[in-house]
């Protein structure tokens, strides 16, 4: 079933979707939410940014996350939405750093992304990086209750690793396929058994016991 065309924007991207019919996402002229009753809605950016983009919502449709291009710069904003607002409201700013938050737990508590820091999540709107020391890294997904977290870093070595995080034993390396250099993962199961991923263009499903 097609959406339809988002206004003034091309290349429209859906990069989340919820059992209850929200769908978010981007295109060329900005983010937008869409459900069948309402069509598309463009989503605002905060004060001082433009051009938002849309990267995940939660099962509810309450918190959509994402970010804003911060006006005359080259810099952008990890920022949050109110996925129940209608019209949607202005962007929540989560960091006043270069960052960009690129998807959200399924319960919503949990928003992953990229900081200064590198990988690093924000917890009820509050940031906690995943590593110490800058990692040059992305988190791209969270489980349903968002203690564990994948992505890609570059704390293994030069080349991207994709990588399963949790509190307990932090950065797990999930290594590369054969004859391939790296590994980058975009997104795991609710129950994180299940992560996904591309190995330069070769895609990859890992799982504790297969890896």
């Amino acid at each position: 079933h097609g959406l339809g065309t988002f206004t003034g924007g091309l290349g429209e991207d859906v990069r989340g979707i919820t059992n209850g019919g929200v769908a978010v996402g981007s295109s060329s002229s900005g983010g937008w939410r869409w459900t069948a009753a309402t069509g598309y809605q463009a989503l605002p950016a905060s004060v001082g940014g433009e051009r938002p983009q849309a990267y995940g919502v939660s099962a509810s449709g309450a918190v959509i996350a994402g970010l804003v291009r911060v006006s005359g710069t080259g810099l952008t904003r990890a920022v949050s939405w109110n996925g129940l607002a209608y019209p949607p409201t202005p962007a929540s700013q989560l960091s006043s750093a270069n960052s960009q938050a690129l998807g959200v737990s399924f319960d919503g508590h949990t928003i992953v992304g990229v900081s200064t820091t590198g990988s690093t999540r924000w917890v009820n709107g509050v940031e906690m990086p995943l590593t110490s020391v800058a990692d040059g890294g992305l988190a791209t997904g969270a489980s349903a209750d968002g203690t564990v977290i994948t992505g890609y870093t570059h704390a293994f070595g030069s080349q991207f690793r994709a990588f399963r995080w949790t509190q307990a034993t932090g950065m797990q390396n999930l290594g590369v396929l054969p004859g391939r250099t790296d590994s980058t993962a975009t997104a795991i199961s609710a129950d994180a058994s299940v992560i996904v991923g591309n190995c330069g263009f070769a895609p990859f499903r890992w799982t504790s016991g297969t890896g």
